[in-house]
């Protein structure tokens, strides 16, 4: 019966290590997408002020 309970909790560790890999794979993707449009939103700014000059 103990073993049963160790395969159940394994099985649920098993499946939140995934859950937080899939966050932490998330989380990057989303940062690189941020800094990109920001990057993008710097750059669009710079040639506002080229223009003005």
């Amino acid at each position: 019966h103990r073993r049963c309970l160790f395969h159940d909790w394994e099985r649920e560790t098993r499946k939140s290590i995934l859950f937080e890999l899939l966050k932490s794979c998330f989380a990057l993707e989303f940062n690189f997408v941020f800094l990109h449009l920001n990057e993008t939103c710097k750059a669009g700014k710079t040639l506002d002020m080229l223009k003005l000059l």
